[in-house]
């Protein structure tokens, strides 16, 4: 599983972009999305019904700071998946139409996820 990670480029804080094979923008090892890997390396075994969300909104990104567990449903929400904000707009349009406070809400609920 280690072998693919050599398609990562690194760069202290900032995204670590994976070069290998992308499947809807995500990266995959064999059979596995990378950042679900990488999460998992880093930080704990994801739980039943656990998502990985990538904080720098960068699908490629496999930087273990930018990577935080959340419940699917809460995934949903954070990306306006929810019938009432989902149009077939971009993810970050629909990012950008919560209130601040809305999105400080969802941010901070995802990080106090991270620090159990």
């Amino acid at each position: 599983m280690v072998k693919g990670f050599v398609n990562l480029h690194c760069h202290g804080d900032d995204c670590w972009l994976w070069t290998g094979h992308l499947r809807n923008g995500y990266p995959y090892t064999k059979n596995r999305r990378a950042n679900r890997v990488v999460f998992e390396l880093f930080h704990r075994k994801l739980r039943s019904g656990e998502v990985v969300h990538h904080t720098c909104e960068t699908k490629a990104c496999l930087n273990p700071r930018h990577l935080v567990a959340m419940s699917n449903e809460e995934h949903r929400q954070l990306h306006g998946h929810d019938k009432q904000l989902y149009t077939k707009t971009s993810r970050s349009e629909v990012w950008a139409r919560r209130s601040e406070a809305e999105r400080t809400a969802i941010m901070e609920k995802a990080w106090a996820g991270r620090r159990k």
